[in-house]
């Protein structure tokens, strides 16, 4: 007893080269989703952090004037926002070192309590303003880095 693989070498091959075709066509289509995903989060993670870096560099230019806007506060009432979007955004990062890397620029960012909470939002604030300013924003850029 035979079967229809074995008498025609054709079937066999078409049949390979089908199965072939469907497994790489499934294969990209789930990479390009995962990277459609990735670029979704970066792109939440880069806007969460958008009018941070806008406030902070206005308050770099205006720095020692009395329009100068308030920077801290404004940081303080969008930890959360921030938070949020670092949490969603480390859930799509894959290796290992990439995650624990950002989880270091995150900390680098702002002091972390045991419990999650942020004892002080940033450390350096001794320093003059302009520079207490640049380092606020050096620490959101290295956050944002990992979204590039």
């Amino acid at each position: 007893m035979s079967n229809i693989f074995s008498e025609n070498i054709y079937w066999s091959l078409g049949t390979i080269v089908i199965l072939l075709g469907i497994i790489v066509t499934h294969w990209l289509a789930s990479f390009r989703d995962k990277n459609n995903i990735l670029a979704a989060e970066s792109n939440e993670l880069i806007s969460a952090f958008a009018p941070a870096i806008a406030r902070i560099e206005s308050a770099i230019k205006h720095v020692g004037h009395q329009d100068s806007p308030e920077v801290n506060e404004f940081l303080k009432e969008n930890f959360e926002l921030h938070s949020a979007a670092v949490k969603k955004f480390s859930l799509r990062i894959t290796s290992k070192r990439r995650r624990k890397a950002f989880k270091k620029a995150w900390e680098n960012y702002c002091v972390l309590e045991p419990n999650g909470g942020c004892v002080s939002l940033f450390a350096g604030r001794c320093s003059p303003e302009g520079k207490y300013l640049e380092l606020i924003k050096e620490k959101i850029e290295n956050i944002l880095n990992f979204a590039k």
